[in-house]
């Protein structure tokens, strides 16, 4: 994969800019995960939600500061850049003089960015920073952008590892990107034009490549554990931003073959679990397992098996997450609660998991 710098554009640094000052507005204000039982919006409306109150806020102080600037050029005196406290009956709020900083992110990278994973539908973006920074991209068909993607694993707070996955995408498209972020000293840094190919339509990740000489349905059988064969997420720990299991990191991204999407959890490190209900009682004989992964974190290192009886197995080490590991089992079970044991914290999770076996008698 080959990624082209080009020279930044005016307009992508203000974008970038809007982007992570809004989502720091929206992912660094301190709210707890949302319980189980609440109704939460979408991560897309959230992000326009934002934006707009962003803008919003953006458009007042500037009414405000040229008010205050041209009064005081009446008066023939110099506008003070201090802001008063709101007496009774004013806003609760009052537009003091901008402090805010632009950085480059060059001076806080620590590797230059890469885009990787890339499909026909989906890629991901990987960078490493020095400081702690709430980051986000901007990326379309142009250096307009239009579409923007966070970091899935920020958690509520910046850090050092991001890794935002770009979906929607068109197969054998040539894609711009500008990357930026907000560091928690308020400086905005912003980020050069990259570009990236998508794969054709017909391309097939090497995860999924056959093995020599195997038949290409898997020499270990049929995976049961998709929503064609019966199978269902019937619990789980928890979502990534959302209660719902067909969110964005929601659960049945574990169960849908697609190794562009995943499951992430919400923070839940070693107490990640996800609960898998196959369409009959099953007699088990192998599981796979391609856990996620942020670099430093989000990796699931083993795992156990829980079946509906009660019987554990396990653990099971998984050495990388670059693609599904395997598991010769035997047992027997339709519920089956997948469980972390080791990780390295954060927004566990899985990219896939499979079964295989055959029916019980």
């Amino acid at each position: 994969m080959n990624v082209v710098n080009k020279k930044a554009s005016r307009i992508g640094r203000v974008i970038v800019g809007l982007i992570v000052v809004a989502f720091a507005l929206a992912a660094c204000g301190g709210s707890a995960p949302p319980a189980a039982n609440e109704s939460q919006p979408t991560a897309p409306a959230t992000q326009q939600n934002t934006l707009a109150a962003a803008s919003t806020a953006v458009q007042a102080e500037t009414r405000t500061s040229e008010s205050a600037s041209s009064k005081g050029e009446q008066a023939g005196q110099t506008p003070s850049a201090k802001s008063t406290a709101p007496s009774a009956g004013e806003p609760a709020v009052i537009a003091g003089e901008n402090i805010g900083r632009i950085g480059n992110l060059a001076d806080i990278l620590e590797t230059e960015i890469q885009v990787v994973e890339i499909t026909a539908h989906s890629a991901a973006v990987r960078a490493t920073t020095t400081i702690d920074v709430a980051c986000a991209v901007a990326f379309g068909l142009t250096t307009d952008y239009g579409q923007i993607a966070l970091d899935s694993d920020m958690g509520g707070a910046g850090h050092s590892d991001h890794g935002p996955l770009l979906t929607g995408l068109e197969p054998d498209t040539v894609y711009h990107l500008t990357f930026g972020g907000i560091g928690p000293d308020g400086t905005v840094y912003s980020y050069k034009d990259l570009t990236f190919r998508t794969k054709p339509a017909d391309f097939v990740p090497e995860a999924n490549v056959p093995e020599p000489n195997v038949p290409e349905s898997n020499a270990r059988g049929e995976n049961l554990a998709m929503a064609d064969k019966g199978a269902r997420v019937s619990g789980v720990s928890s979502n990534y931003g959302s209660t719902s299991m067909d969110s964005t990191f929601g659960a049945n991204n574990a169960l849908d073959g697609n190794p562009s999407t995943e499951w992430s959890s919400q923070g839940d490190g070693d107490g990640a679990w996800i609960e898998i209900e196959l369409a009959q009682m099953t007699k088990v004989t192998a599981l796979g397992f391609w856990t996620r992964t942020m670099g430093t974190s989000a990796q699931i290192l083993s795992f156990r098996v829980i079946t509906g009886s009660g019987e554990a197995f396990g653990p099971f080490a998984l050495d990388d997450a670059s693609s599904v590991h395997y598991f010769d089992v035997d047992f027997t079970a339709k519920n089956l609660r997948i469980e972390a044991v080791d990780t390295s914290g954060g927004n566990t999770g899985a990219v896939e998991i499979e079964i295989y076996g055959e029916p019980a008698p």
